[in-house]
């Protein structure tokens, strides 16, 4: 990720202001594996130490889930609690997506985040360039997401 990027990325989650990512994908389909979910920020976040502004992320969705996510905290979670036969790809995808958005938080991709999600990927049946295709659809959308902000509020880059 570009500096440009991460700082935005970073700022936007400094200011305490929230993705509230889960809300769309709730509408987007009913199989969705709360479970799964959770579990993946989780490895995610602790991937490379967990920052806080990651335990905001997941607290905030664990409540749009309606679930406590203390115990998933306590958890030693590892990859072989991945059951994706039941999963459809939306779900796969949005899980992945999540993730990827929980290792930016920080400002910070680190190695050990995305091998961690492409583990979780290929756990999942997908393919790496599945977890490539994602990251690149979010840094565009965090690209939109900056232009529109410089266009609505008049400040220049």
């Amino acid at each position: 990720m570009e500096g440009d990027q991460k700082s935005f990325l970073a700022k936007f989650f400094k200011t305490g202001k929230k993705w509230c990512i889960m809300e769309n994908i709730l509408n987007q389909f009913n199989e969705f594996d709360a479970d799964a979910y959770l579990h993946a920020l989780i490895i995610i976040a602790k991937a490379d130490g967990i920052d806080q502004r990651e335990v905001d992320f997941i607290n905030l969705h664990s409540s749009l889930l309606g679930i406590d996510p203390s115990e998933y905290w306590k958890e030693d979670t590892d990859f072989s609690e991945f059951d994706s036969a039941n999963l459809s790809r939306m779900t796969k995808m949005a899980i992945i997506r999540d993730c990827i958005v929980i290792a930016h938080i920080d400002g910070d991709y680190a190695d050990v985040e995305r091998k961690a999600i492409t583990e979780i990927a290929s756990r999942f049946g997908l393919k790496e360039s599945d977890v490539v295709s994602m990251e690149n659809w979010l840094k565009e959308y965090w690209q939109i997401l900056e232009k529109g902000k410089l266009l609505l509020t008049g400040e220049t880059q």
